[in-house]
Order: structure tokens, then C-alpha cells, then sequence
């Protein structure tokens, strides 16, 4: 336990500048978009399945991320129940980087396994 500690201290010493710029920030995104032709009843189907916008901001020694997902397109009906459109925070963590071999990380996260 004693090793550990002194390993943890010995990274949180170690200089700093991880980052090149002080403040950044970026945007970006992608969509799913599904179309349908049935061609008995001649009628023809359009689905925005998926919209998603990504956002970073990255200030001295911390990075906020977010990801917001817009699925089966937004509600604009009068009764909510009846559409499928559904708006939902995918991830969303703060990151404090204090050099290449610290960082710290809090927030909602999409675990892979």
C-alpha cells in the first residue's frame, strides 16, 4: 500500500503541459438517416434514427466531453406517448489531467467490455 502511495505522489509532482493550447473548443456529429419504399402501397418512409452531436472543451488542466443523442427524431406531436423519438445524454465526464501518467476522470462513461 505504501508502494502505491509514493507512486501516486510521484505523478502528481511531475511537471505539467499536457495540453498545447490553454482553451479549445470543438464541435462535431453524425447522423443515421433510414429510408423505406413500399412499393405495393407506394409509400415511402423517412427516419432521422440518429443524431448525435459531440462537444469538447478543453481549459488548462481539465477537458469536459459530451455526447447528446436525438433517436427517431424529436417530439412535435401534442401527445408526447405516441411519438419514439427519445433525447438522451450518452456520455457526459470531466477530466483533470495532471501529466501523461495522472488523469481523472468523473462522469457518465459508455463501459466497453
Amino acid at each position: 500500500m505504501k508502494k502505491i502511495f509514493y507512486i501516486l505522489w510521484f505523478c502528481i509532482l511531475l511537471p505539467t503541459g499536457v495540453f498545447g493550447q490553454e482553451r479549445e473548443f470543438s464541435s462535431h456529429g453524425y447522423i443515421d438517416l433510414e429510408f423505406e419504399y413500399d412499393s405495393e402501397e407506394k409509400v415511402s418512409t423517412f427516419d432521422g434514427k440518429h443524431f448525435n452531436l459531440i462537444s469538447t472543451y478543453t481549459f488548462d488542466q481539465f477537458r469536459i466531453f459530451s455526447e447528446i443523442e436525438w433517436e427517431h427524431g424529436t417530439v412535435l406531436e401534442d401527445n408526447p406517448e405516441d411519438s419514439e423519438g427519445e433525447v438522451a445524454v450518452e456520455r457526459a465526464w470531466l477530466e483533470y489531467v495532471r501529466n501523461d501518467r495522472l488523469k481523472l476522470r468523473a462522469g457518465k462513461f459508455i463501459t466497453p467490455f
